[in-house]
């Protein structure tokens, strides 16, 4: 179980594996956290705007692409930075042993994006009622 005292509040997206948490959202500034069970890698995306992100718990691994579609590892241990510039490709994974929990925080509207995840959640939930 996370020590995160946010996430107890924050709106939880359940991904089907990734786990999205949204602490805060508006058209100026977006917090949250991505939570990656063992074995697990989000889908490869791109943000209108930069994303900081902060590794909170465990490792995570974020693989950027640079100009030429190269692949560039960046290992995430607790405490790590990094900020992915908007509009570069880029994929979390979780290839360790335990539960990766990122923050991310993005300065500019990314409200359809997190729209979008929302509707992705519902459609999984309603799915798995199904």
């Amino acid at each position: 179980m996370s020590h995160i005292p946010q996430l107890k509040d924050a709106e939880r997206l359940d991904l089907n594996g990734p786990i999205v948490y949204v602490a805060s959202s508006n058209r100026l500034k977006s917090v949250g956290y991505l939570e990656l069970p063992p074995g697990t890698e989000a889908a490869r995306t791109h943000r209108p705007v930069e994303e900081r992100l902060t590794q909170a718990e465990g490792e995570s691994l974020v693989t950027t692409f640079d100009e030429s579609g190269n692949p560039v590892l960046n290992q995430m241990s607790r405490g790590s930075e990094l900020r992915i510039p908007a509009g570069v490709e880029h994929i979390h994974a979780n290839p360790f042993g335990r539960v990766s929990i990122t923050k991310w925080v993005f300065e500019g509207d990314v409200t359809e994006i997190i729209g979008g995840l929302r509707r992705e959640a519902k459609r999984i939930t309603e799915e798995k009622k199904a």
